[in-house]
This record gives structure tokens, sequence and C-alpha cells, in this order.
């Protein structure tokens, strides 16, 4: 589970099945102590949905809105030696 701010919307596109699939981005801000210190966490998250049902709630939502994302990890880009992560999003609910 992952929460922050809904940054930015990409454009939906249809899988070869006809599923509808849109990536957004979810900026996160947090504190957290380590090691005795306290460390500011900001990070932009790639998230992705497929469905429709995660889709209606997509379009109850705005940009700049808190929200929280449940779902898990998973691979973007299979090229290079850095490969790029994302969420795939399960549940998105506002906050």
């Amino acid at each position: 589970m992952i929460s922050g701010l809904l940054a930015k919307v990409y454009e939906t596109r249809h899988s070869p099945a006809g599923i509808p699939i849109t990536r957004f981005i979810l900026e996160h801000q947090s504190a957290k102590t380590e090691a005795g210190y306290d460390r500011k966490i900001y990070c932009k998250v790639l998230i992705v949905i497929a469905g429709s049902a995660l889709h209606q709630v997509l379009g109850r939502l705005t940009v700049g809105q808190e929200i929280s994302v449940e779902g898990y990890l998973n691979q973007v880009s299979y090229q290079g030696q850095n490969p790029k992560l994302c969420v795939n999003a399960e549940v998105i609910q506002p906050i």
C-alpha cells in the first residue's frame, strides 16, 4: 500500500483483449526515522490500472487529490540493465 497525490494521468489504451489500461503518477511524501535520524521521503511512483471497475474509481478522482493505492510490484521495462518498476493497482481509494 502507498499513498500520495494523484499527479498525472496518462491516456487510456486497450489490451489486445479489449481491457482498458491506464497509467498514472502518484507523488508520495512522508517522514521516517532511520538509524536515529529523521528522513524525508519523496518519490514519484508509476501506477497501472486495468479493468473497468478501477477505471470507474479513477474517473471520480481529480489531479491533486490524495489517494491510497493497494497492489503489487511489477516490472514495466525489461530492456537494459536497469529494470523499471510500477505498482499494478488492485484497490484505489480517496483519502
